[in-house]
């Protein structure tokens, strides 16, 4: 067994791939694929089992219960499934309803009816009724109202009891809950079906159909004549139709499939996307509103690791906040751009000196780091392999904390946090959807983060018409945030699809549009 030290333990394992093209079991079809993967996802599975739960529920359930969903039974109205009744020497119980009436319950639990008024003693604050020739008094003279003897005055027994007669209850007209609920599941579930059956219907025409157009100024050189795109929400539907030859390729790939896909050369495609996955430093919060400390985080992270052992997609190592992507005159304006001091692997020794220029020698004194995340599978690993990182590389104490999108963002937003999982995806192919995030006052900026020089800079590139000034402006700006650490850069974002050997010719842009025009089928 390989030693898995604080050394190597981030190194993959090493692969044997000679029998990479032995048949293991039979070629499953497509409906057996589903099934395969059906029964292997547990979640699924109780899902199925949940739903038949509820249409037997819904459809059988009626069938064993006594009452109609809408018949009123005004005597027994708002009584709960767990009654406080009190004991009368007959040995029947007694229960209160909210509207100050008594219920007759057997001992079983078994409503009886309500128990017939005799006279009321206001100024006693209490009620008499007849309980079989025996008077009882309810007093509602203070809280809780209880059931007493009329002549005494003493308080009968009281006790719990689960009611027999109507599971759940009965509401404020007396009806049964649980008939009503047997119902109203039945009309959800009918909704629900409508709705997946319309959706089926839909489904079947969820095609957009792309043919030739022979009046196209060069259509002498477009070969392909027709495109047909499916629309599959669900990845693994998708992938389990590519992998069945019945679609030529997937816009994306899962990323739980993606390193078996790559290495069975099942047709993995990767292009640049325009977008950086980082974690925001709180350039206000201490200890990360020193430099220093920021630089030695960013440099102890081995990104080519995460992005091997954690991510497992095919991404470039990120120096910067600015992806690469945007071209002015046919170059990548980040091509030749420096690295900022970091670098793919760790720099164990870097890190440390950083750290200890900072105040911090071999991590002493240095509070605990808290590197904050929102509720994703992929996120929470790339956090904890960070956090280990840090621990190992620095010697610091380091904590994880996770929350929902919309808890975890308003923190952000606040400053509530010292490290934070985030990216930026831009929305468009261009400088400015980058550099605002971290200039002076805008609304995205949630690091907090001021530089008059950036801010400057940016501005021009804004106001700039000519279009290699204003890329020597964004790289001016970017070199400004990334020497101060302002972020953590992780790695640069990819578009990664599949497509059959058979097919060529096909791209997609920075921006994840698609280009079919040079596509050639065979």
């Amino acid at each position: 067994m390989a030693d898995l030290t604080a050394q190597n333990k981030w190194e993959p394992l090493a692969t044997d791939n000679s029998d990479r093209e032995k048949i293991w079991s039979k070629s499953r079809t497509f409906a057996g694929d589903v099934w395969f993967r059906f029964r292997r996802k547990p979640t699924a599975i109780a899902g199925f089992v949940i739903i038949i739960a509820l249409m037997l529920f819904a459809l059988v359930g009626p069938l064993f219960t006594p009452y109609d969903y809408s018949v009123q039974n005004l005597e027994v109205v708002n009584v709960p499934p767990v009654m406080k009744v009190y004991q009368i020497p007959n040995g029947d119980y007694l229960y209160i309803t909210t509207a100050l009436k008594v219920i007759s319950v057997t001992p079983d639990g078994k409503l009886s009816g309500q128990l017939r008024k005799v006279r009321d003693e206001s100024d006693k604050s209490m009620t008499i009724f007849d309980a079989d020739g025996t008077e009882v008094a309810l007093y509602y003279g203070g809280s809780p109202y209880v059931i007493a003897d009329e002549a005494t005055g003493s308080i009968y027994p009281s006790k719990t009891m689960l009611n027999k007669s109507y599971i759940l209850g009965t509401d404020a007209l007396g009806r049964d809950v649980l008939t009503r609920l047997m119902y109203g599941t039945r009309i959800s579930m009918l909704v629900a079906l409508m709705a997946a059956f319309v959706n089926l219907i839909i489904g079947m025409n969820e095609n957009v159909i792309l043919e030739k157009n022979e009046n196209y100024w060069d259509a002498e050189n477009v070969s392909l004549q027709k495109v047909t795109f499916r629309y599959v929400l669900d990845q693994a539907t998708a992938l389990t139709a590519y992998e069945s030859g019945e679609v030529d390729g997937v816009a994306s790939i899962p990323s739980s499939d993606f390193a078996r896909l790559k290495a069975e050369n099942a047709g993995v495609q990767t292009s640049p996307s325009y977008g950086t996955v980082y974690y925001d430093f709180n350039c206000s919060a201490e200890p990360v509103n020193n430099v220093l400390v920021r630089k030695a985080i960013c440099l102890a992270i081995d990104r080519q690791s995460i992005i091997d052992n954690v991510v497992q997609v095919d991404a470039q190592p990120a120096y910067s906040f600015l992806a690469p992507g945007y071209s002015v005159d046919g170059k990548d304006i980040t091509e030749g751009r420096e690295s900022f001091g970091l670098s793919a692997t760790a720099d164990v020794e870097g890190a440390q000196a950083a750290l200890a220029e900072a105040g911090y020698p071999n991590g002493e004194g240095f509070p605990t780091l808290t590197l904050s995340y929102y509720d994703n599978d992929t996120v929470k690993k790339v956090v904890e392999a960070m956090a280990e990182m840090l621990k190992n590389n620095l010697n610091i104490n380091v904590e994880v904390s996770s929350n929902e999108w919309s808890i975890f963002y308003d923190d952000v937003q606040k400053g509530n946090y010292q490290v934070a999982a985030m990216g930026w995806s831009a929305d468009y192919v261009n400088p400015m959807s980058f550099l605002p995030l971290c200039k002076t006052g805008d609304s995205s900026n949630n690091l907090f983060y001021s530089n008059a020089d950036y801010d400057a800079l940016v501005d021009q590139v804004k106001a700039e018409n000519d279009p290699t000034k204003a890329a020597e402006l964004t790289l001016q700006a970017d070199a400004i945030v990334s020497n101060d650490y302002a972020v953590l850069p992780l790695y640069y974002k990819s578009n990664n699809y599949l497509m059959h050997d058979n097919i060529s010719g096909f791209y997609m842009t920075a921006s994840g549009n698609l280009f079919f025009k040079d596509v050639k089928v065979g």
